[in-house]
């Protein structure tokens, strides 16, 4: 955890909301970005030591170039206020912050939402105090059910953001999460949803089967919920455009082993063709997957209980660097990201078809004996999207509720 031994100081914010928080995933992966399903059947936990591990690859993969066409929505509002109100949904350990807030002009106030009060405690600790341009940057925590978000509890937000959530949600979440989004005119952020595609080099014939049953993994049904996985990009686009907003989306995949460390920050995600598919004046594309431990160890599980919502003091820290990502497998942090990745990609294929296991447990062996020297390499295909309201005037505090541009609901 970053050090605290700083000043620290109370949110002016008083409002209440609940959250889930994510991260791209298999079961393994579930040591991700400490996701709360928004159910009461129960809710993964995340391990701060897998967010930590993916923390560097993560901040390489997002796509930058989405925050030109954010910046400019922002400048075209009339009335809008000096401090920008961003809410992380399933912040985890708060890697999209730290990534986010020094890279955004202004005066900034995050309200980190995720249902494991220790996550939040770091997340809190480790934000970075001052944004692009030097001004102030500060954050309160709220824990809870990002499920039962509405444009009501968004009122007043300037944006939405969260990293490797949508593949971990159903589809009548994410259609909630946009109505909500487009209600208050809301733009959305969210990074690293799984494409369900990876790319190994050198190819082996169990490549594929190994790809198609992890996917077919990313879709269970949970705790009742079937998840997304690999089509939440698509499924949040069309909930985005239905819902009257334009939507952007960028490839941003991670790039283990020696690859060349190409810019994506202005990609377009590739489809059959190789074109960027406009989806409401947006790019439409797909994204990838993370893992977790070989042996299918499954995160473990709480029930959700509807606690009161805990008001955290916003904490102000130095802000942290970030591992460099040009060569990941050079270095021994780096090497045990791939290993673990490997293992927990591996791992949900065969929870998913357990007749896998002795040809999978042969492969993985000779897969983890290239990751350290480099001789194999991985491109985990994710995706971002940003979404932006149309015709809409951001919604404060106290307005009636409004749709956004067309009436579309």
């Amino acid at each position: 955890m970053s050090d605290t031994d700083t000043d620290t100081h109370t949110t002016t914010h008083t409002d209440t909301h609940t959250t889930t928080d994510g991260g791209p995933h298999t079961a393994a992966d579930t040591a991700d970005t400490g996701t709360g399903t928004g159910t009461d059947t129960g809710t993964p936990r995340y391990a701060p030591e897998w967010l930590a591990l993916r923390e560097g690859a993560d901040a390489a993969a997002r796509a930058p170039g989405l925050l030109g066409p954010l910046r400019a929505h922002w400048a075209d509002q009339p009335g809008e206020t000096a401090e920008l109100v961003i809410r992380d949904l399933g912040c985890g350990t708060g890697s999209m912050g730290r990534w986010l807030a020094p890279r955004l002009p202004g005066p900034q106030h995050w309200i980190l939402h995720d249902h494991d009060p220790d996550l939040l405690v770091r997340a809190a600790a480790s934000m970075p105090r001052t944004a692009d341009d030097g001004s102030r940057v500060t954050a309160a925590t709220e824990r809870g059910d990002i499920a039962r978000l509405t444009s009501a509890t968004l009122a007043g937000t300037s944006l939405v953001t969260g990293s490797a959530l949508l593949d971990l949600l159903t589809r009548d979440e994410v259609d909630a999460l946009a109505a909500a989004c487009a209600g208050a005119g809301c733009p959305a952020l969210l990074a690293l949803s799984v494409a369900g595609r990876v790319e190994l080099t050198p190819a082996e014939p169990l490549d594929a089967e190994i790809a198609e049953a992890f996917n077919a993994h990313q879709r269970r049904v949970e705790h009742g919920r079937r998840l997304l996985g690999p089509d939440a990009i698509e499924a949040a686009s069309e909930a985005f455009a239905r819902h009257g907003m334009e939507v952007r989306v960028r490839a941003s995949p991670w790039r283990l082993g020696a690859v060349p460390s190409l810019s994506v920050a202005e990609g377009a995600v590739s489809g059959a063709g190789g074109s960027q598919a406009e989806v409401g004046g947006a790019a439409q594309g797909a994204p990838p997957t993370p893992p977790g431990q070989w042996g299918s160890r499954r995160p473990t599980t709480t029930p959700e209980t509807r606690m009161p919502e805990t008001r955290m003091p916003e904490t102000r820290v130095p802000e942290t660097r970030m591992p460099d990502t040009a060569t990941p497998w050079r270095n021994s942090a780096h090497a045990a990201l791939a290993a673990q990745w490997l293992r927990g990609w591996v791992g949900a294929a065969v929870e998913q078809r357990p007749e896998l296991a002795p040809r999978a447990e042969a492969y993985l062996t000779r897969r983890l004996t290239d990751c350290p020297d480099g001789g194999l390499t991985a491109v985990v295909h994710h995706s971002d999207i940003l979404a932006l309201p149309v015709g809409t005037t951001p919604r404060r505090e106290g307005d009636p509720a409004a749709g956004p541009a067309g009436g579309a609901r």
